[in-house]
């Protein structure tokens, strides 16, 4: 199939499930763990944007689970996903060790009639702060998602949110050699049930993809004991300058008639 290049990419996932009450310090095993499965998943993203480019009307749907008993984590696409067109398939599986708070996976992706396989590590210590790495291997060519995150959590609403800058880089001799970026990622998710997750990292416009990539994930929340819960993945492209500009104008009016409706008398 032909690559799109010149784009930008968003990747959200999410997922929903009960809340498991833990116990809090500056961080939990279960903030450590969810924090990298979210990073998986937006390593994915943006290789998937960067090699294929977007695509603004696929939604991928995934199950995901992570049980802090064991620390194993993992996702994995329901079946009749598509994008580009194409057939997609994704799955990851990991595991946390609590004691160096270092999670290692491995995951496996196929879009059409190619695939590709990649391992990934997260090594999370202090306030926290974590490094990220995942290389990707497609057609005997590696290609590296790199990201250094900070994340806290409200110790009263049990509310988490991160904020990472993301590089990117290919083989040495082709257009995706890079390195490319750093680019600004941020996530959120709550701490009570019903809350939902989401993960965003954009990608400016550069030669590579020339439309840009947004990276969003988002999904409800997971309990933390193994139970599997839905999540989606979205790469589309960054919105052209014009329909951010008539948003903005839309916007502007709406407020304004509202403000002329408020000042009317009785």
């Amino acid at each position: 199939m032909g690559r799109k290049l010149g784009l930008t990419l968003v990747i959200a996932a999410v997922v929903v499930g009960p809340w498991a009450t833990l116990a809090r310090a500056d961080f939990t095993i279960y903030d450590d763990m969810h924090e990298t499965l979210m990073e998986a998943q937006a390593n994915q993203g943006l290789f998937i944007g960067f090699l294929f480019g977007p695509d603004d009307g696929a939604v991928i749907h995934l199950t995901a689970n992570l049980d802090t008993s064991t620390g194993e984590f993992s996702y994995i696409t329901d079946p009749g996903n598509s994008y580009l067109g194409e057939a997609i398939a994704l799955s990851m599986s990991g595991v946390y060790d609590a004691v160096t708070r270092i999670a290692t996976w491995t995951a496996t992706g196929s879009l059409g009639a190619m695939s590709w396989s990649s391992v990934g590590s997260a090594e999370w210590e202090g306030d926290p702060t974590g490094k990220i790495e995942e290389k990707v291997t497609l057609g005997g060519k590696d290609y590296t998602v790199k990201g250094d995150i900070e994340y806290a959590i409200d110790p009263t609403t049990k509310k988490g949110t991160s904020t990472g800058k993301y590089t990117f880089t290919g083989p040495a001799g082709t257009p995706y050699a890079g390195p490319f970026g750093p680019y600004n990622g941020t996530d959120s998710f709550g701490g009570q049930p019903g809350d939902r997750w989401q993960h965003k990292v954009t990608v400016p416009v550069n030669p590579v993809t020339p439309k840009g990539v947004v990276e969003f994930s988002s999904g409800a929340f997971l309990a933390g004991n193994g139970a599997a819960a839905p999540a989606t993945l979205q790469i589309t492209s960054v919105p052209e300058p014009s329909s951010l500009a008539m948003a903005g104008l839309a916007a502007a009016t709406l407020l304004g008639v509202a403000r002329l409706r408020a000042r009317r008398p009785a």
